[in-house]
């Protein structure tokens, strides 16, 4: 140990500080290498490896699905709809979400619209009033609610600038399995 140090005393005063620097700096460089730069590239280079066979599974299920029936697959494109007979419970959700979302629901106009299809659509439309805030929360919470939702239009009303409550009229249209 102490032919090491004598070692590096007498190499550091024949050296220039500068070739001692430039000494130090590669042996750092070269450390940081081996610690970090080179765990991360074998890392990313298996998370590459994995992705790649994940996309070639996804490839290999969407051909699969594409051999199906189309029948079949029209079929289990319904089935993903809740059924007529549920609606009360997807309206009593519609109302959970302005509850939570702080929002006053004056009055609501609910049609049904039946299609030629196997597909039913009831129109809401609610005309509500509160922050926009809490308004644009009520919409996103309807929309979680409600997979088979969608907003078809939304229109605001504000009397005054510095009016901190803001009436809008929010129409969705909530579409329904219609089983004969």
């Amino acid at each position: 140990m102490r032919r090491l140090i004598y070692r590096v005393r007498r190499a550091s005063r024949r050296l220039a500080w500068p070739w001692l620097a430039a000494l130090v700096l590669t042996g750092a460089a070269a450390a940081f290498y081996l610690a970090l730069v080179r765990p991360a590239g074998q890392a990313l280079a298996a998370k590459t490896q994995r992705s790649a066979e994940l996309h070639s599974q996804g490839v290999l299920r969407a051909a699969q699905a594409a051999e199906l029936d189309p029948g079949l697959q029209l079929a289990h494109f319904y089935e993903q709809f809740p059924p007529r007979a549920s609606a009360a419970d997807w309206l009593e959700k519609v109302n959970a979400a302005a509850q939570s979302s702080r929002l006053q629901l004056m009055q609501g106009d609910y049609r049904f619209v039946a299609g030629g299809t196997r597909l039913a659509q009831y129109q809401i439309t609610l005309p509500v009033a509160g922050s926009y805030p809490d308004i644009r929360a009520f919409i996103t919470a309807v929309l979680a609610a409600l997979p088979t939702a969608s907003v078809d239009k939304v229109s605001f009303d504000r009397q005054e600038v510095g009016d901190p409550v803001v009436k809008a009229t929010v129409r969705l249209s909530l579409y329904l399995r219609d089983e004969p």
